[in-house]
Formats: C-alpha cells, structure tokens, sequence
C-alpha cells in the first residue's frame, strides 16, 4: 500500500503547490489524505496469471488540501512485501471537488480515465457528474454501508 499510497498523494500536493492554493480544514476531523476499502474478499492468484499471491477490488479516495478529489476503483495486489497495482491491472480513475459540511464530506466528481476495463461494443463511459455525502469520524469515512479507513504513509 505504501507504494500506491506515495505515487497517489504526490499527485495532490503538486497539485496544490503548483496552484498555489489550500483550503483550511473543516471543523472537526479533517478528510485531507488518502482512504481505502477492500471490496469483496481476497482471493488467490492462478499461478499462470501472476506470481503476486492475492488480489482484491478496491477503492481509494483521495482528499487534498486544495479541495481537489479523486476515487480510484482498481484491483490491488499482495506479494507478501506489500499491496501495489499489477503493470497490466485495470483501473477506473474519477476527479473532483471535496467540500466540508456539518455531517462530513460531500463530493462532486465525473469519470476522468480507465485502462483495461472492458466494456459492450458502442458502450462508453458514464460521465455525468456524481455527487456523494460521506459520514466521517476520526479514522472512518462511511458512504452508506461502505467503510474506508485512512492509509498510512510508511
């Protein structure tokens, strides 16, 4: 995870020196990081796919300090030394806006780009703009039964 955690919030805070630009923290606990969840269960490798061990979908957001935000859905890797996306691994990449409100974040975002994910022929991707309301505590952000928890940068 700490790879994809490093290359993940570079993106944010050159974004955020490059424009110059950051927005205080809301009251109470800040969303400003990268969170995680792991959707399904782990399930092992065939050995003619991958040498890795085990695999998950999984989705990560990222809020930065200048109110940009970003969800990854992507498929992670375990190799025993760590989780990072396979070379040849599909992902679905949203951008955004985060702003605080009294119950915790709400976003605005629309698709942004993909890499091998399949789709019927004709069939594009859905970019009409999303709006999400996360509930936050301190170390968890909730949208409706889904848990994330904040990644650490080891």
């Amino acid at each position: 995870m700490a790879r994809i955690v490093a290359s993940i919030f570079s993106i944010c805070v050159m974004g955020a020196r490059a424009f110059g630009i950051g927005l205080p923290a809301p009251a109470g606990h800040s969303p400003v990081g990268i969170w995680y969840s792991l959707i399904g269960k782990w399930e092992r490798d065939p050995p003619e796919v991958t040498n890795s061990g085990r695999s998950i979908w999984s989705t990560i957001l990222v809020f930065c300090e200048n109110g940009q935000f970003k969800k990854h859905d992507l498929t992670l890797r375990d190799d025993g030394q760590g989780l990072y996306m396979g070379p040849s691994d599909g992902f679905i990449e949203f951008h955004g806006n985060w702003m605080a409100t009294s119950k915790g974040v709400e976003v605005k975002y629309r698709f942004f780009d993909s890499m091998y994910i399949l789709r019927p022929v004709g069939e594009g991707p859905d970019t009409s703009e999303k709006r999400q309301a996360f509930s936050q505590t301190r170390d968890r952000i909730l949208l409706g039964e889904t848990q994330f928890g904040k990644a650490s940068r080891r």
